[in-house]
């Protein structure tokens, strides 16, 4: 069967003014699991294709794998870049539905004054604000709709296997959501399993799909080997 390995970006720089920089810890956590994926992974099989999406911080990460693998005299190919593997613009999302949910829960307010300086405030607010986006059956044109997100991820993984077909080894480089997306695309789950589920992906985690002709499974999700190695409980974040 031919495997891709969808890799989550390192962190971002949340709170720095641009979110789509790899912050320096995110850097790190790239370096290590091009480490990772030299040693224990693609030591004795070649890389067939390399994708990430065209935010900054998804290339960055790639670059990072792709300069490690070259530097060890390893061939890998060029990074190709495709819009579909963009996590959905979060921030949009909040700024354009924060005020519905503000009119029900007034309390709201606090929690939105602190996003940027307190992680818990903006899970919160992240929370809520996400499990309506995916449920509500309004429109709105400044937001992409989940049900679009569905439709890109499906599109791409679509074309992947179509393109490259058997015994082929592909990573791609992209972000939380759409890896959520990616496993509902396999196993069926609803969009507030899968929301849930996407909450839990580590940055620069990895997780294994297998592919051949009849179908599409899920090998592992959010593996991070490379971060637990370290015995550093810094190392492992979610933003």
């Amino acid at each position: 069967m031919s495997e891709i390995l969808l890799v989550r970006h390192g962190q971002g720089s949340f709170g720095q003014g641009d979110y789509d920089n790899l912050s320096e810890k995110g850097q790190k956590q790239s370096l290590i699991l091009a480490d990772y994926l030299y040693n224990y992974r693609y030591n004795n099989k070649q890389i067939d294709a390399i994708y990430s999406g065209t935010l900054k911080r998804q290339q960055h990460t790639a670059q990072i794998l792709i300069d490690y693998f070259l530097s060890k005299g390893i061939h890998v190919p060029s990074l190709q870049t495709d819009s579909r593997l963009n996590e959905y613009d979060s921030i949009n999302i909040i700024k354009t539905i924060f005020p519905i949910l503000l009119d029900d829960d007034p309390h709201l307010d606090e929690e939105i004054k602190q996003i940027y300086t307190d992680k818990k405030a903006f899970q919160r607010v992240f929370e809520k604000v996400m499990l309506y986006w995916i449920t509500t059956k309004t429109s709105f044109e400044s937001i992409e709709s989940y049900e679009d997100v569905k439709k890109r991820v499906n599109s791409f993984v679509t074309e992947i296997i179509k393109n490259h077909g058997r015994g082929k080894n592909i990573l791609l480089v992209s972000s939380g959501g759409l890896i959520g997306a990616t496993v509902q695309m396999v196993l069926g789950f609803s969009d507030e399993t899968t929301m849930q589920l996407t909450w839990q992906i580590v940055n620069t985690s990895m997780t294994h799909l297998r592919y051949n002709n009849k179908a599409l499974v899920l090998a592992s999700f959010n593996a991070y080997p490379h971060i637990e190695l370290l015995q550093d409980a810094s190392m492992k974040t979610y933003r």
